[in-house]
């Protein structure tokens, strides 16, 4: 029963590196083909779903992406509308999470580029309650649009991988 316990958990944290040398590839050709002037790290952690998040520091010089695996891969109803949606397999949702959080870190660092930070805070209050009031989320503008930038970067991956 211990050695049973033993050999899940080290599959299931070699399971996460694998994931993190994986995305983390991944988020570097997307900031070499982006070019998004500050660094952005990952994140990949367990948790109780599949979920993402982009945040951008006070200075607005560094981000960093989350992403969370679950432990027994469950799949919510949102995520499997994702998956249903765009075409994307099971296996390869934490690559569809990353993109679409990649997405919303571009259109953030587009934000700032061109009206400043002021602009980025205003953006991101009127978004947040967008969201509150929406039905549906994903049907909000920046989220379809954050979808098919993932879908886009996904089908390049699939193309890359032959």
């Amino acid at each position: 029963m211990l050695k049973h316990a033993f050999l899940k958990h080290k599959w299931r944290r070699m399971r996460l590196r694998v994931w993190k040398r994986r995305l983390t590839e991944q988020l570097d050709r997307l900031a070499r083909v982006t070019g998004i002037a500050f660094p952005v790290t990952l994140s990949v952690t367990w948790g109780p779903f599949y979920n993402g998040s982009a945040i951008l520091n006070r200075t607005l010089r560094q981000a960093r992406i989350d992403i969370q695996i679950p432990y027994d891969r469950y799949l919510t109803a949102d995520e499997r509308k994702v998956l249903s949606r765009y075409g994307v397999p099971r296996r390869h949702l934490p690559y569809f999470i990353l993109f679409h959080e990649y997405a919303h870190l571009a259109d953030a660092a587009n934000l700032i580029r061109q009206a400043g930070s002021k602009a980025l805070l205003a953006a991101g209050i009127s978004r947040a309650k967008l969201a509150k009031a929406a039905a549906d989320y994903r049907e909000l503008p920046f989220e379809a649009a954050a979808d098919q930038f993932a879908c886009r970067c996904y089908r390049d991956l699939c193309k890359k991988a032959g």
